[in-house]
């Protein structure tokens, strides 16, 4: 199952200004313009792949560049569209701190750990994002039963609330065990 429809790079340092530096808020305008106009432009189930290689990234510049495109794919406003970084190298202190500094989360692709959630997430949303990730795809019933929840409604929760960050996207619906419907969600890696 193919859980996005389109897989876009946007590359920063065509973006980043001469010295690819962006350490405070205004290093970062014209990017995060470009890369939110890529993001609205994507089809839905698009992913953008934001490649930092070869930038510097301050907590200022980060959070100018990332914070409006974080908040507009969690509050539903570039409904499924997903943001997944990529070689933040000597960066990714920074933009985890500023991702915590406003309570938000986003995936970087790594190349020693593979997907990695960044930034603000509880433990249990952690937990149940590794979970999905093990998987093509999950359901509620499925994480229900294999993590031991006691209730169908909080893994349901767990998986909507992973969905409302863009950190998963419903692939799926089908027939639930008892009655009823349920989505299929993958992981945004």
């Amino acid at each position: 199952m193919n859980a996005f429809t389109v897989e876009e790079v946007f590359p920063l340092r065509e973006h980043a200004g001469a010295h690819a530096l962006l350490f405070v808020p205004a290093d970062a305008v014209a990017a995060e313009t470009r890369l939110l106009d890529a993001l609205s432009q994507l089809p839905e189930g698009g992913l953008l792949v934001l490649d930092c290689s070869g930038v510097r990234l301050a907590s200022a510049g980060a959070r100018q560049l990332l914070r409006r495109a974080l908040l507009r794919l969690s509050r539903g406003e570039l409904e499924d569209r997903y943001l997944v970084l990529a070689g933040l190298g000597d960066s990714v202190y920074n933009v985890d701190v500023m991702l915590k500094g406003e309570r938000l989360a986003v995936v970087e692709r790594t190349v020693s750990e593979g997907p990695v959630v960044r930034g603000q997430l509880d433990a249990s949303l952690r937990d149940t994002y590794t979970w999905l990730l093990a998987r093509e795809s999950g359901t509620a019933s499925a994480l229900r039963s294999e993590s031991g929840l006691g209730t169908i409604a909080a893994a349901t929760n767990r998986l909507t609330s992973l969905w409302r960050q863009a950190l998963a996207r419903r692939v799926g619906r089908r027939a639930a065990e008892g009655g009823g419907r349920e989505y299929l969600y993958a992981a945004v890696q």
